[in-house]
């Protein structure tokens, strides 16, 4: 993913949400903002939550809290993970390209992540953009699976003392919230 792309999908992705009203299945009560991430997603995923709803556009301090379908939580959270994961797989890029203090078993190791996170982000990216916002649900259990798996793969072969560790840490995180958020449309 170049860096225009990238920037282009910093800008578009928020918005995404209002775009990607779906109609899915019976017409659902609109959720509180606040009420899913405290009430559903529990004490664990609230900060993560929130922070994702922020990243949305979402005001978690209005008074008249915000409402949206459980469709438009879920593809929020998908669009955010897929945005961390892309400037992950970037920044591991540019380090294995440009960092002259990396011995060959460390660049080897970025490779590696490099790899491990286009599968993440296209699989991300796939129930972002395709399988959420059509409601055909099939597989998509698989692909947050794969997505983890791919992430996982990465923090094994990568040292804690990494600066990009932390980054991969936050994304599996993400990647989890998201996950974790789908329980809204019953996965």
């Amino acid at each position: 993913m170049t860096m225009s792309k990238l920037i282009l999908l910093l800008v578009l992705a928020p918005l995404g949400m209002a775009a990607a009203s779906t109609d899915c299945g019976p017409p659902s009560l609109p959720l509180n903002a606040s009420f899913v991430c405290r009430d559903i997603l529990g004490t664990d995923l609230e900060d993560p939550c929130i922070r994702m709803m922020t990243w949305g556009g979402i005001d978690m301090s209005a008074p008249v809290p915000h409402e949206e379908g459980a469709i438009e939580y879920v593809i929020l959270a998908a669009w955010f993970a897929v945005e961390s994961l892309g400037v992950t797989r970037i920044t591991a890029r540019n380090q294995r390209s440009h960092n002259a203090s990396l011995s060959g078993h460390e660049r080897e190791v970025y490779e590696g992540c490099v790899k491990d996170y286009a599968l993440a982000g296209s699989s991300m990216a796939r129930v972002a953009a395709d399988i959420l916002p059509s409601c055909r649900f099939d597989g998509l259990r698989d692909e947050y699976l794969r997505v983890l798996v791919s992430i996982d793969r990465c923090t094994d072969r990568l040292p804690a003392k990494t600066p990009l560790h932390a980054m991969v840490v936050a994304d599996r995180f993400k990647a989890w919230l998201a996950y974790r958020v789908s329980v809204l449309i019953g996965l």
